[in-house]
């Protein structure tokens, strides 16, 4: 699904409880990849109580999330990333089970323990891997680009890969340069060879697959997103 079509249905939803509950329980896989993101870099070996913390969490940006907020999956897993962190802060001293107050009245979300983040089946994770996929394809139509033309670009060389790495880390260091590059659809082939040195014909034959990089470390790609990491190793 397109980020701009998931965003358009929260806003949707928001007022609805029934809808919320089935767009988080829709979502529950992300939701587990968010907490284990965080939990594993604080040590935390079982999840249980942050799973709670992370659905509840992901309800509270269904319900505050505006448009201008941007891309609402990478709005949820920072409010995600926030309650964990602030339930570390506190010694684990959150209950079992944790409610989560609407702003309208005094009726509440009940979000008793979720079942252990391990127990999360790889068909499910599968299935979220799977949607990331099929909002990519959706995403990058828009760029006349299709998964057939990064199969045939996709560097296999060490050398190669150095630089894509180089011209989308230069991009992702310029916001500027990145705006205009989602606005034209197209590279700035000029202004990449002057400051890198690299030969435009080089660029231009990369030049889909660099814009996929671009996209999936710009969008909430979580899954996708570690098959290009060796973008942040060179």
């Amino acid at each position: 699904m397109h980020p701009n079509v998931i965003n358009q249905k929260v806003e949707r939803i928001k007022n609805s409880k029934e809808d919320i509950n089935k767009f988080a329980e829709e979502y529950k896989p992300f939701i587990a990849a968010c907490v284990k993101n965080v939990a594993q870099k604080y040590g935390s070996c079982e999840y249980d109580n942050e799973l709670s913390i992370g659905f509840a969490a992901f309800v509270e940006s269904i319900e505050s999330y505006k448009t201008s907020e941007g891309n609402f999956l990478s709005f949820s897993q920072e409010t995600i990333k926030k309650r964990i962190v602030d339930y570390y802060r506190k010694e684990k001293r959150y209950p079992e089970i944790l409610f989560l107050k609407d702003n309208n009245d005094d009726e509440e979300f009940d979000f008793p323990t979720a079942k252990p983040l391990e127990k999360y089946s790889e068909e499910e994770i599968g299935e979220y891997q799977r949607l990331e996929l099929q909002q990519l394809g959706e995403q990058l139509k828009e760029w006349d680009i299709h998964f057939f033309d990064l199969i045939k670009t996709s560097p296999k060389q060490k050398n190669t890969r150095f630089m894509v790495s180089q011209v989308v880390r230069f991009i992702l260091s310029r916001r500027e340069m990145l705006e205009r590059i989602k606005k034209n659809k197209s590279l700035p082939m000029a202004e990449i060879e002057k400051y890198l040195n690299i030969s435009r014909k080089k660029i231009e034959g990369m030049q889909k697959y660099i814009i996929a990089v671009l996209l999936i470390h710009t969008e909430d790609y979580q899954f996708i997103k570690k098959y290009v990491n060796y973008i942040n190793r060179m």
